[in-house]
């Protein structure tokens, strides 16, 4: 989404492969070799034996048995892994509802949100929801660790977004032509690894031990503005910005802010990059009351899902949006949050795992409209989000 518009995968050696084939042969598992962040976490189905630490059981729908074992992640650690097509904690399949609030640190109005208003916003969450917000080099560190310490304390995860290549928010490192013009095409290629990559060796090792980040989001939106790399050029991007994440942090997930799968070719090239090692979940955007003719389910859900059943990894609908307004707007708010809850219906019933809504702000910024994507305090679809029922 444009502001205007606005595993751990340990390279085991074929020994050690070998190794966990024989403590399974031994304890009558059968290895399945799911791969989750977190240290070793190669999973088995559990059919008989007895487990021991760190060995623990995970409920999985895409194994066998309906279970499997998952290595390495400490029981009630709070770090969110993955299992097969599900995201889990604690070893339990996680779920989650929540918003965007890209300007948390700055970004939205030019301030940062105020403790008050950290309070208020993630007090208003369900338990154990998450918030994809923009963390980038502009805003520096100490603003990521007061909107973790407050979102701590309410129990509650975040997305943290390393970059935009649309160029926003400061974010204008290989930009076209400054702000919202995008990347140029030689930053795909090996722009990144300046400014990006000095920035990840920053945030990514200071964080790394702290469960309220759910997961680590490259970039968002690669692809929709700028020069567009070729595909190939595309798959080292996706590749080495996450190999160089899960070298500085063996415990969170890795994930990209992909919008549509036009933005890289076609679905067929969308759904290929997700294959990549080091990415353990697959994003899709959903404006698709304006750009697909008001229906509930995106396309992009569709490709989205299917590329998580080729690669055996949870996908979660990133940003999810429809312009609204209290007065004189074509959709009303409560009818905002009846659309949204039609969506949140068919997604989750169709095994996403998790959907963002685009976005929430404490108060109307100067320059956005009316009518338009944001959510307030107040507004149906936060009390809606707090109070929905995951199935």
């Amino acid at each position: 989404m444009t502001t205007a518009r606005l595993s751990t995968k340990k390279q085991f050696s074929r020994h050690r492969i070998l190794g966990f084939a024989a403590i399974a042969a031994l304890l009558g598992l059968t290895a399945v070799f799911v791969v989750s962040a977190a240290g070793v976490t190669s999973s088995f189905e559990s059919e008989k034996g007895t487990l021991g630490s760190p060995a623990k059981k995970v409920t999985d729908a895409s194994a066998s048995a309906g279970s499997a074992v998952q290595f390495g992640t400490p029981a009630g650690s709070g770090f969110i892994t993955r299992s097969g097509r599900n995201f889990i904690k604690d070893g339990q399949v996680f779920k989650f509802h929540g918003f965007n609030s890209y300007g948390m640190a700055g970004c939205y109005n030019g301030t940062a949100y105020t403790s008050a208003q950290l309070d208020s916003y993630f007090s208003s969450l369900p338990a154990h929801g998450v918030t994809r917000l923009w963390a980038f080099r502009t805003y520096g560190t100490a603003r990521i660790q007061t909107i973790l310490t407050a979102a701590a304390k309410y129990n509650q995860h975040v997305i943290l977004t390393l970059a935009d290549t649309i160029s926003a928010c400061g974010d204008t490192d290989y930009s076209v032509s400054g702000d919202h013009s995008g990347k140029t095409a030689a930053y795909y290629d090996t722009g990144w690894k300046n400014e990006w990559s000095t920035w990840v060796n920053t945030i990514v090792p200071m964080f790394k031990n702290d469960p309220t980040i759910m997961m680590w989001e490259v970039s968002n939106e690669p692809g929709v503005a700028g020069q567009k790399p070729t595909h190939t050029v595309m798959q080292a991007y996706f590749k080495g910005t996450s190999d160089l994440i899960r070298s500085l942090d063996p415990n969170h997930l890795i994930t990209i802010g992909a919008n549509a799968p036009g933005d890289f070719g076609g679905s067929s090239n969308y759904i290929s990059l997700w294959g990549t090692a080091n990415i353990d979940a697959i994003s899709f955007h959903d404006y698709a009351y304006e750009y697909e003719g008001g229906t509930a389910v995106s396309n992009n859900y569709n490709v989205a899902k299917q590329a998580s059943t080729t690669h055996n990894k949870p996908f979660f609908g990133g940003e999810a949006g429809q312009p609204s307004g209290a007065s004189g707007c074509a959709v009303s708010l409560t009818a905002r949050a009846a659309y949204m809850k039609t969506k949140a219906d068919a997604y989750f019933a169709g095994g996403i795992g998790g959907l963002t809504y685009w976005q929430y702000a404490p108060s109307k910024a100067s320059w956005v409209a009316n009518c338009a994507y944001e959510t307030y305090p107040g507004d149906p679809l936060i009390t809606q989000v707090k109070n929905y029922l995951i199935p």
